[in-house]
């Protein structure tokens, strides 16, 4: 990543916080509003896709917040942040913040581990779908998302060689050996975030509504496919 990319990503995460440190739902929600939770393998453009994706889905709203995008740098942030986690979990309705709250004492007596930064993250991750209009990267959310109404849950693949050539390209890597070595060891990285989090393994093709192959299709074309699964559902 050059360093204007690196401060552009700095500038959206610094907007981001902000924007959840005053963060109030002004409506009490009827039902439950629509979000999307995006996987992917490293060196897919899952970013890319989620930039899109909020731009087309705000064009389709008439009223309420805007979609924002949460990835792996915000939901951190914000994890390690109790007053902002704490804000967005008490400006839940009283129905939502109940379920949320029988939630988190199945999670913390369910997984596998018990680090209290597992633990926060998941919290960070639901209580953002539950207030919608999210689109989350990362980090499981399709896995700790599954059993809410109103999410539609994407995976973003693709074959390795394209992936090692697009991990090449973003950190200008002078070989293939180079770009092979850094993609494994975030694959790597990947399983065993799930393995020490959740105790299992990444999803399968099932658990998602929609797998797409990125090396086959650009990310305006996957943001449609992904509005026209969530037009289907009813979600929007």
């Amino acid at each position: 990543m050059g360093i204007r990319a690196a401060r552009d990503v700095d500038a959206q995460v610094a907007r981001m916080v902000e924007f959840l440190r005053s963060f109030e739902y002004p409506i009490e929600k009827s039902k439950t509003q629509p979000f999307v939770t995006i996987s992917r393998e490293y060196g897919c453009e899952a970013f890319e896709v989620a930039q899109a994706l909020v731009e087309g889905l705000d064009k389709r709203r008439d009223a309420g917040p805007p979609w924002q995008v949460y990835d792996r740098n915000i939901i951190e942030i914000v994890a390690h942040d109790s007053q902002i986690s704490e804000r967005i979990i008490e400006s839940m309705a009283p129905a939502h913040r109940a379920a949320f709250d029988e939630f988190q004492r199945s999670m913390v007596l369910k997984m596998l581990s018990r680090d209290e930064t597992c633990i926060r993250t998941a919290r960070v991750i639901k209580s953002i779908a539950w207030h919608g209009r999210s689109v989350i990267i990362g980090r499981g959310g399709y896995l700790l998302c599954s059993d809410m109404e109103g999410g539609f849950h994407v995976q973003i693949v693709a074959p390795r060689d394209w992936r090692m050539e697009q991990t090449a390209l973003r950190h200008n890597f002078g070989s293939e050996t180079e770009a092979y070595n850094y993609l494994d060891m975030m694959d790597r990285a990947r399983r065993q975030f799930f393995c020490s989090c959740y105790g299992c393994e990444a999803g399968d093709r099932q658990d998602f509504d929609l797998v797409i192959d990125n090396s086959r299709s650009s990310p305006r074309e996957m943001v449609e496919m992904i509005i026209s699964g969530m037009t289907q559902r009813g979600l929007i």
